[in-house]
């Protein structure tokens, strides 16, 4: 049963991304809270961080604007939450075995 929550709480997770990107949109608070890249940044505060500006070219998303050819924005930003928490769930399990593991060999 305890996990069964679990499970419904990711997936109210998963269902509640796309207000990320509606809620500031609705408000006119410009992009999604927290994903601000250095120019945003720069705009915001006035200055992007020098440290800011050299990470901002090291990685590249997968889904660019949670882009997903044939398929809307909020469409896009929902596969990119689900591909996200699949990941999360594998990554954790895989860990999680391998830590029991190491304990029944003890």
């Amino acid at each position: 049963m305890k996990n069964k929550k679990l499970w419904l709480i990711l997936l109210m997770l998963i269902i509640l991304t796309p207000f990320g990107l509606i809620l500031p949109k609705l408000f006119g608070a410009g992009g999604a809270w927290g994903e601000w890249g250095a120019q945003e940044i720069q705009k915001i505060i006035g200055y992007a961080p020098l440290g800011l500006k050299r990470l901002n070219e090291l990685w590249r998303a997968p889904f660019s604007g949670y882009g997903v050819r044939g398929t809307g924005e909020l469409s896009g930003y929902l596969i990119s939450a689900l591909i996200g928490s699949v990941l999360v769930v594998v990554i954790g399990f895989l860990v999680g075995r391998m830590v029991a593991r190491r304990d029944k060999k003890r």
